[in-house]
């Protein structure tokens, strides 16, 4: 019988299995996402006491499972960073879900990511301290993309590799384009506000830029993703987006 040590642990989704079991998506700041099999964690025990499987908290978590098997079981779990208050935030919690979904749909299993594990514990925290909902995804997402090899481009023009006048963006390209090489495309082109541009380039924006950049993001995701997430729209709803 195979044991790993204590690992650090997010917990993405958890699926009914039976009874009394679950089925538990893992991000793992060792492994990446993998699915464990939490037998009895509907019914709570000892080593797996079922507060403690519930909301945004990180886990130290403890697997196990014999040579060859092809789910790990969860053998322990306990909360190093609770983050109890986010599950009685309406605009937070929904937010969250949405991060959760993003790395469960758009991660490779069982690759470590341990930049992306510190960037999502990171955003949790700051949604549990009541920060901007809005912020908080729209930078979680642009550094999900620069994470996943999508990054942007926002120094120079794509079409002539100007500085100045940056006022639309190619999704293609993911790159800013300016207004002389934009306009005569600009039913392919986002337009790119001045204020998004600053915060995309990492300094402070107000809230319509914030909103702007969410949406902006999630464009850049939905084309290197898969279908729709199933929190977005819960979660545009709760930010006054939809």
């Amino acid at each position: 019988m195979a044991q790993t040590g204590v690992q650090p642990a997010i917990i993405l989704r958890r699926i009914p299995f039976r009874d009394s079991s679950l089925v538990v998506s893992l991000f793992t700041q060792d492994h990446g996402v993998r699915a464990v099999m939490a037998r009895g964690a509907r019914k709570g025990s000892k080593t797996l006491p079922r507060g403690d499987l519930a909301g945004y908290h990180t886990l130290g978590v403890q697997l196990g499972g014999r040579e060859g098997q092809n789910m790990l079981t969860l053998r322990s779990a306990e909360i190093l960073q609770p983050r109890h208050g986010l599950l009685h935030q309406r605009v937070g919690s929904s937010a969250a879900q949405l991060m959760l979904e993003q790395v469960y749909r758009l991660l490779p299993v069982e690759d470590a990511n341990p930049k992306l594990f510190g960037a999502l514990q990171e955003a949790l925290d700051r949604l549990e301290a009541g920060e901007a909902a809005l912020e908080v995804v729209g930078l979680w997402q642009g550094f999900l993309l620069h994470n996943l090899g999508f990054g942007w481009q926002v120094a120079h023009c794509a079409g002539c590799g100007g500085e100045t006048d940056l006022r639309f963006f190619s999704t293609k390209r993911n790159q800013t384009v300016c207004a002389p090489c934009g306009t005569p495309h600009r039913h392919r082109l986002l337009p790119l506000p001045e204020g998004v541009l600053a915060v995309m380039r990492g300094q402070p924006g107000g809230a319509a830029d914030q909103a702007e950049l969410v949406m902006l993001t999630t464009a850049l995701l939905a084309q290197h993703g898969e279908k729709v997430l199933h929190a977005q729209q819960p979660f545009f709803r709760a930010v006054g987006l939809a």
